[in-house]
């Protein structure tokens, strides 16, 4: 054996070794409860919520949200009131809430740490609530770790980007929509795009169910794109890995589309065709662009 080679090996086993004992024992101390080693010591995060710093904020009138955080939940819903709950290990992450000029600033991020355990902690999460029928002028939500769930909201813009984790949304009425996802999935039930939207997906399947999307182009590089729903202006559809299921409101005879798959199937109404596909629309009410890479590209319309 190469003796250059020899030392580096005997250092990766000594790691292995000892990740493996650090990962037993955080796995004895904490059990299914998350467990990172800080600058502070090891620490175990209680499966009943003790030692959380807790959020309970209330405002009189919020025009815009920024979000920059690490949090394993992420919630935007109606209410009664403007409001901000949760909790966090104020150990392991850092928070800070801000309201200015009706503005609400939320930022924080994470203390280096290693973790030994399983998952992170299931208490790490914050509520905003709004009064049902609030418009806010901008939305842009950053979750680098955890998922999004956002219900009622109307926004000129919403800007949001996922790092690990999913988006689910329901009744959203948005202006202008920007969605940038690494790993993890989205789903949208009810959606209305007014101005334009822009969806890019690295890692994980789309779903965009009873939707009415204006100028919508999304970017798949592994995953499936499934809508239902009404398409006006253009709509571009670009998949690397993975097939496109539409269902459109619009009658067929006004969907000017051009559909192309490498290596896959197309099947537009039931019927079978080949790769090219094209048709034009006397009057369209749509112009639909599909590329796919590897993956089938089914649609029907009214």
């Amino acid at each position: 054996m190469n003796k250059k080679i020899r030392p580096l090996l005997v250092v990766s086993a000594i790691l292995v070794i000892v990740g493996g004992i650090l990962a037993g024992g955080g796995l004895a101390l904490g059990g299914m409860n998350p467990v990172v080693l800080t600058s502070k010591g090891l620490l175990v995060i209680e499966g009943d919520g003790k030692g959380l710093t807790q959020v309970d904020r209330h405002f009189d009138k919020i025009n815009s949200v920024v979000v920059d955080v690490g949090l394993a939940d992420l919630t935007f819903q109606e209410g009664d009131s403007f409001s901000l709950e949760g909790a966090y290990a104020a150990e392991i992450a850092s928070l800070e809430i801000s309201e200015a000029n009706g503005v609400l600033t939320i930022s924080g991020n994470r203390y280096p740490s290693i973790s030994l355990g399983i998952g992170f902690n299931p208490h790490d999460r914050l509520v905003f609530t709004y009064p049902k029928g609030t418009s806010f002028e901008k939305v842009t939500i950053k979750n680098s770790l955890g998922s999004l769930n956002i219900s009622g909201l109307n926004a000129k813009l919403l800007e949001a980007s996922l790092n690990a984790g999913s988006l689910t949304g329901s009744n959203a009425s948005i202006g202008t929509l920007s969605i940038e996802m690494d790993l993890g999935s989205c789903f949208f039930d009810g959606l209305s795009v007014k101005e334009g939207a822009r969806i890019t997906m690295n890692m994980g399947g789309l779903s965009l169910r009873d939707a009415s999307c204006h100028d919508l182009v999304v970017k798949s590089n592994m995953g499936s794109i499934d809508f239902a729903g009404l398409l006006s202006g253009t709509a571009d559809l670009r998949l690397d890995l993975g097939g496109a299921v539409l269902d459109l409101e619009n009658p067929l005879e006004t969907v000017a589309y051009s559909l192309e798959t490498d290596l896959g199937s197309l099947e537009v109404s039931g019927k079978e065709l080949r790769s090219p596909a094209k048709a034009d629309a006397d009057t369209p009410t749509c112009t639909l662009n599909i590329k796919c890479n590897l993956g089938s590209v089914e649609l029907s319309a009214r």
